[in-house]
């Protein structure tokens, strides 16, 4: 009869042992702990953070500043077809929500966005909303900031053939479309998923949970050397205003200890 090991793996446990002791009832003197050490690290890449704020004196909904962030950073990664940036950049945006309400609208308005039936099929009546930032249209605006001229630079044609691919994966649409370059999602997507195309992740309204938001932005930059983004889109209210103020904490957190109701009879 040989003996039984436990083996336990985490990205987002900062009490192992003892997390570990709770679950399999090994003491802790007992368990050895396996991590890198400092010298073993290696800084490559780099990784941008952005928070955004819904302005509430517009009268648009928050959802609206998701969708214009998605438009627009889906656009500032590599372009599939051209990958000038070999990588560095990604080519495939995930947008992360918390209601199943929220993931369904934001998927219907995104394919409305890009000029799309709510089937994926193309809407030739209607154009992507991207075509109203192209340079030839909209030169005066590069005076008010909006200038989008990087994102032609990359491949991106910012006109009627310019129709990013929408995808939407929660527990009734399980799996992931490869050919999507904009993927709608739920927390079933923030864990055991690698795609080493994904440039960008997007966060609708403030995180629930610590660890949990570290799985999803970690969804972004799977290979060495990539520029990840991070993006919270955040209303002026409540725990969205709250993380809004501290960013610094949202985007570099400390992760409390993480327990098990083991003394509970129930």
């Amino acid at each position: 009869q040989r003996k039984i090991s436990f083996v336990g793996l985490s990205a987002t446990l900062s009490n192992g042992p003892q997390f570990l002791e709770q679950l399999t009832g090994v003491p802790e003197y007992r368990i050895e702990v396996i991590s890198p050490a400092w010298d073993e690290m290696v800084e490559e890449g780099a990784e941008y953070a952005l928070a955004l704020r819904g302005d509430p004196v517009s009268k648009t909904a928050l959802l609206s500043a998701t969708i214009q962030a998605t438009m627009l950073i889906s656009r500032m990664l590599d372009e599939n077809n051209t990958l000038l940036s070999n990588g560095l950049f990604g080519s495939k945006v995930f947008v992360f929500g918390d209601d199943i309400d929220v993931i369904q609208r934001l998927y219907h308005a995104m394919n409305d966005a890009e000029g799309r039936f709510s089937d994926g099929n193309i809407n030739g009546r209607k154009n992507p909303l991207a075509m109203l930032r192209a340079s030839s249209n909209n030169s005066h605006r590069f005076f008010n900031g909006q200038d989008w001229r990087y994102s032609e630079n990359l491949g991106h044609a910012l006109d009627p053939s310019d129709r990013k691919r929408i995808a939407r994966v929660m527990s009734m649409d399980p799996g992931v479309t490869e050919t999507a370059e904009i993927i709608i999602a739920s927390a079933s997507l923030e864990v055991g998923f690698n795609d080493p195309k994904a440039g960008a992740v997007i966060q609708h309204k403030a995180p629930r949970g610590v660890a949990q938001f570290l799985q999803r932005k970690g969804r972004a930059g799977r290979k060495r050397g990539m520029r990840p983004w991070t993006i919270v889109s955040l209303s002026d209210y409540a725990r969205d205003k709250f993380a809004y103020q501290s960013f610094d904490h949202l985007f570099n957190p400390e992760l409390p200890p993480s327990t098990l109701p083991t003394s509970s009879r129930y």
